[in-house]
């Protein structure tokens, strides 16, 4: 007695325990719920809008300027005064003369606070037939001037070892170029650098800037032949011929302009955190379109300090304008994220480990947002079984008949129907849109249905093997073991069907492609297989306490099945009439 009492007991405990809910929890699935909600990456530049190193981007000199691309041997050179394109070998730079001398000046005039530009700049011409051993055997170091940080030139006398010939060779900043500057170089011929030439210079040096470009300029100037003691900075750093410049910068991952735009259309928001300088990063959240070029906010370190939390919340807050933040140092980054979670916001971050790439983050924020759509359908799924299971259990009771549903029945269904159907419905492809939490009210209504559909279905089965009210029945009774294992069949095919209805709840049943989810039909069709060999096999019997169905049960159990199908479809035609309506 106390034995039966317990297992009673433990199959209540069951009825009411949604096992399938935990059971997909405790699997780890394979998701983070929190990037499901992230309405926000934070991300870094380099390493993921840019590659981790630099190139020669640009070349301007004479009347051209020539694009590069990275590891292409066509360049695209521009005739700056007819706008004509061409495309050209990288080897045709070593027949030009302005660029013979932009790379005698690369490989002689050195500052080490340069070395790492200067030796990407190497390689470049390098490649194009301009070799360092060539500058260096046809010239003869003189004198190195004195360079600082202020100065932001670098500049040597050279002599030509060929036509004893002397010059000064000076790079640099290319503002402090063009100040040092008299004349230019254009056809052969040294022309005045007038003041509003230098302004179209300057303009062009700009536009590199924006586009995120470093720009390092070039000019030289003969000197007397007679080689001096001393060459001082006023003697040979003023009256140059402006040469040209070069454009370096780091190359741009074009392939993430896909990943951003599928970003956007989830409704997730990139901002950019970076220590690069402004210009740069919002040239290259340009190029990529990861901001608007009409409706943006460049924001860097200097002016985030004076910015007060309660104006930073309120730009935060507008979700219409972008924002990029440059020049920001670590506490800057750490700010801005503390008050974006203060917002209500959910963060994600991309880092330079690729672990969590913003084409790692978009899948992962993808499927956390879909299956957080989802959820609600599982939920629903899984506690009307369990409103179903329970409601059987207690009209057993109050008949006083045997507990239909057993432990090692209860457990098939919430683990080999329930949670494969659940896990199906999971990965469930569609919407990304967060939906509305599931309705309780229905959930217990859709519960209180089926448990109505199988306690009817058991007491009427028990009635027609005839057992009447208030007979005593065992739980080794065949009357009891078959109106059970109809029970059975009838909850696991219900679960099954339900899982269709639930997936897509607005539609109807006959117009939904049911093989949208392949995984729901697989563990459908595997939950069909138990259920039916459940009742075949008479070596399951005894382990399940359950019996062969005749034809006859197989119908019954299919009639209430259609009969549950068609009322749920006559609810949906009147829900959508009245939408409709509305």
């Amino acid at each position: 007695m106390e034995k039966n009492l317990i297992l009673q007991i433990v199959v209540i405990v069951l009825s009411i325990l949604p096992v399938s809910l935990i059971l997909i929890k405790a699997i780890n699935y394979k998701y983070d719920s929190k990037l499901g909600s992230a309405g926000i990456i934070c991300t870094n530049i380099s390493g993921v809008f840019i590659k981790n190193y630099s190139i020669v981007k640009s070349i301007v000199f004479d009347k051209y300027k020539i694009s590069i691309e990275e590891n292409k041997n066509m360049l695209e050179i521009e005739n700056q005064e007819s706008k004509e394109l061409i495309s050209i070998d990288r080897n045709h730079l070593r027949k030009e003369k302005t660029m013979e001398l932009i790379a005698n000046i690369t490989h002689l005039c050195h500052y080490p606070k340069m070395s790492k530009i200067e030796k990407i700049i190497t390689e470049f011409l390098h490649k194009c037939g301009l070799k360092k051993k060539d500058s260096e055997n046809k010239f003869s170091i003189i004198e190195k001037l004195p360079s600082s940080k202020e100065k932001k030139l670098s500049t040597i006398v050279a002599k030509d070892s060929e036509t004893n010939e002397v010059f000064a060779f000076t790079k640099g900043n290319p503002q402090k170029i063009l100040e040092k500057c008299t004349r230019i170089l254009v056809n052969g011929k040294k022309l005045e650098l007038n003041t509003q030439l230098k302004r179209k210079i300057r303009k062009k040096i700009e536009k590199l800037n924006k586009k995120g470009q470093k720009v390092l300029a070039y000019a030289y100037k003969g000197l007397p032949l007679k080689i001096l003691d001393k060459y001082t900075e006023q003697f040979t750093e003023n009256d140059l011929i402006f040469l040209g410049q070069i454009g370096l910068a780091n190359p741009i991952n074009y392939e993430t302009i896909e990943t951003i735009n599928k970003i956007k259309k989830l409704n997730t928001k990139i901002y950019i955190l970076s220590s690069m300088k402004e210009r740069n990063c919002t040239a290259i959240a340009k190029e990529l379109e990861v901001i608007n070029p009409h409706y943006f906010e460049s924001i860097t370190g200097s002016h985030l300090k004076i910015l007060s939390d309660q104006k930073l919340k309120k730009m935060l807050s507008n979700k219409e304008k972008d924002l990029v933040f440059s020049e920001m140092a670590s506490k800057d980054r750490i700010r801005i994220m503390q008050t974006l979670k203060e917002l209500g916001e959910t963060i994600a971050i991309t880092n330079k480990k690729q672990t969590h790439s913003l084409k790692v983050l978009f899948e992962e924020i993808k499927r956390g947002k879909t299956t957080n759509a989802n959820k609600s359908k599982v939920t629903q799924h899984a506690i009307s079984c369990k409103i179903a299971e329970f409601a059987v259990a207690i009209f057993a009771i109050i008949i006083g008949v045997p507990l239909p549903l057993s432990i090692a029945l209860i457990l098939i269904i919430d683990i080999f129907i329930n949670t494969g159907t659940e896990l199906a419905i999971m990965e469930e492809k569609g919407t990304t849109k967060p939906t509305k939490p599931h309705n309780k009210v229905k959930t217990v209504l859709s519960g209180i249905m089926i448990g109505a559909i199988i306690t009817a279905a058991y007491y009427l089965n028990l009635i027609r093997f005839g057992w009447t009210y208030g007979d005593t029945i065992s739980s080794s009774d065949p009357i009891f073991i078959k109106s059970a294992t109809i029970v059975f069949a009838l909850l696991g095919i219900i679960q099954i069907l339900n899982a269709f209805i639930i997936r897509k709840a607005k539609k109807s049943l006959f117009t939904s492609n049911i093989t949208a989810n392949m995984p729901l039909i697989l563990v459908a069709t595997i939950g069909l297989a138990i259920i039916y060999f459940s009742t075949k096999l008479e070596a399951i019997h005894s382990l399940l306490n359950t019996s062969v169905l005749s034809v006859l049960e197989w119908q019954i159990i299919i009639f209430t099945i259609v009969l549950m199908i068609f009322f749920r479809e006559i609810l949906k035609v009147f829900k959508n009439e009245n939408k409709t309506n509305k």
